[in-house]
């Protein structure tokens, strides 16, 4: 049965749940965790919802910008390069509704299909206490380490800024031990 503690992952375990998942639910954990959207979000999501560059029809840089179908809030986020890499990854297969994230035989993912999937890797690979939220947990929490304002990271997922500080951000001892640093220098 699912845990229902909503914690991130660790860098160990990104890297183990992406290397060793199926190509597509990798895809779609890698863009999770590289932009923080929901799961709803991110299986309806479509190429016309993002603003991309291309050269030579590599994708090089984007923007999203759209409203948060759970809050009404918008969504503005230029992406990331681990956002990057999975929309190149994605790009191979085209669906006639413009659906960017596919299930393995290229057909739009259900929730039912992407929970029980999810479900079997992460006990594959001997990680407890997650579910998908944890991915927009672990976006959060790296844009804590990286230094993000709460404010822009609120705007970035579509959320308030009080929000994602009680929700979303969590420390660890690394993130304290640079902070004593911090003060040490002042």
């Amino acid at each position: 049965s699912r845990e229902t503690t909503n914690r991130h992952l660790t860098e160990d375990e990104y890297e183990r749940l992406v290397d060793n998942s199926p190509r597509w639910l990798a895809r779609v954990i890698r863009w999770a965790c590289a932009t923080g959207l929901d799961r709803g979000v991110i299986i309806g999501l479509r190429w016309a919802d993002l603003e991309l560059k291309r050269v030579n029809g590599r994708i090089i840089s984007g923007t999203i910008r759209m409203v948060r179908p759970k809050t009404g809030k918008l969504i503005k986020q230029t992406l990331n390069e681990r956002a990057l890499e999975a929309l190149r990854q994605a790009s191979g297969v085209r669906h006639k509704d413009g659906i960017i994230f596919l299930s393995q035989n290229g057909q739009r993912i259900d929730d039912r299909y992407i929970n029980r999937t999810l479900d079997a890797a992460l006990e594959r690979y001997g990680i407890s206490g997650v579910s998908f939220r944890s991915f927009r947990h672990t976006f959060a929490t790296r844009c804590v380490k990286k230094g993000i304002h709460a404010t822009i990271i609120g705007e970035m997922i579509g959320d308030s800024s009080a929000s994602v500080l009680e929700r979303y951000m969590h420390t660890d001892e690394e993130m304290h031990d640079e902070a004593a640093r911090l003060l040490s220098e002042c």
